[in-house]
């Protein structure tokens, strides 16, 4: 075995992570059946009424009244220019507002740059219903509520048709 791929197993690349067997793309692409604009630039991913934004898990919050939010938009200076993918982004959290069907896989890491940042949350998808926007002009979509995927694989017959997902298929599998 090369020590590339022993490397890449033991320390956590991108095909081993914790629990996850795909990437983050690869989940979203074959096991959800959606689709992604650009698989290098995309932040979100698409079926033909959804859409499902991939967010930061150490960016998710629980304010004082107990509602759950998670940040979807940071105002500049961005630590990362992103032109394609911050333009992929507004346009998502405007349809979002807008009463589109938009959930959220949680990524883990803080970036890029972070070890844990390949791996996510496969099992519990969030349902996102609007944003709010703080006083900084960093902007939160609130959380409807989690969703269970535990089934997904054995129980959604979709799953292995090579169709788009809609979002009335994700809402009966969703609920929990």
């Amino acid at each position: 075995m090369p020590m590339r791929f022993i490397r890449m197993l033991t320390e956590g690349g991108s095909r081993m992570v914790g629990k996850n067997r795909q990437t983050i793309n690869e989940f979203l692409l074959y096991t959800l059946k959606l689709e992604l604009t650009n698989r290098t630039r995309s932040w979100d991913a698409y079926g033909e009424d959804v859409v499902v934004l991939k967010l930061w898990e150490k960016q998710r919050e629980t304010l004082l009244d107990g509602t759950d939010r998670i940040e979807v938009w940071t105002p500049r200076p961005w630590r990362k220019f992103a032109k394609v993918a911050r333009n992929e982004r507004r346009h998502n959290i405007d349809r979002l507002n807008a009463g589109g069907a938009t959930y959220a896989v949680l990524r883990r890491g803080n970036g890029f740059g972070d070890r844990e940042a390949w791996g996510y949350e496969s099992d519990r998808p969030y349902k996102l219903n609007r944003t709010v926007v703080d006083q900084d002009g960093h902007e939160y979509a609130i959380e409807d509520r989690s969703v269970c995927v535990a089934t997904l694989s054995t129980d959604c017959a979709w799953c292995c048709s090579n169709t788009s997902v809609f979002a009335t298929h994700l809402e009966s599998l969703f609920e929990s």
